[in-house]
């Protein structure tokens, strides 16, 4: 691999670390104001973790800025869609893994546009080898 692409992956994985850290806080924040907005409790303890994990995210979100305001716009697009995406998959498999496995392989089952961060079979295996290891 030359230079240049090994630069355009570590690209990527930032690219991919900072939509993960947005989507992460905009989860939080959205998990926060339900519990606020329905008289949920939240430990002050626990509240604080969250506190400090949206800042954190945010902080990682600030990355962003310097792309100008089209980058701003593609980021924050991005973000919404991979909530959405995220969102839209959990609300499906909730905790049971076989369904996650099989959303899994159907997203796997389009070709890919960077072979480089593809995971590899050992990390599939590893991640789901207590489904079919009972």
């Amino acid at each position: 691999m030359s230079r240049e692409d090994e630069v355009r992956v570590a690209s990527k994985l930032g690219d991919m670390c900072v939509h993960i850290a947005a989507v992460t806080k905009e989860l939080a924040t959205q998990m926060l104001n339900y519990c606020d907005e329905r008289n949920i409790r939240v430990d002050s303890f626990e509240r604080k973790q969250w506190n400090m994990l949206i800042k954190s995210s945010s902080y990682l979100d600030s990355l962003v800025l310097t792309q100008g305001r089209e980058g701003i716009e593609r980021f924050r697009s991005n973000v919404r869609i991979f909530s959405l995406l995220m969102r839209l998959i959990l609300a499906r498999v909730d905790d049971d893994d076989m369904k996650l496995y099989k959303w899994y392989n159907y997203i796997k089952s389009f070709p890919t546009d960077l072979p480089e961060i593809q995971p590899t079979g050992e990390e599939e295996a590893e991640a789901f080898k207590h489904i079919f290891n009972g």
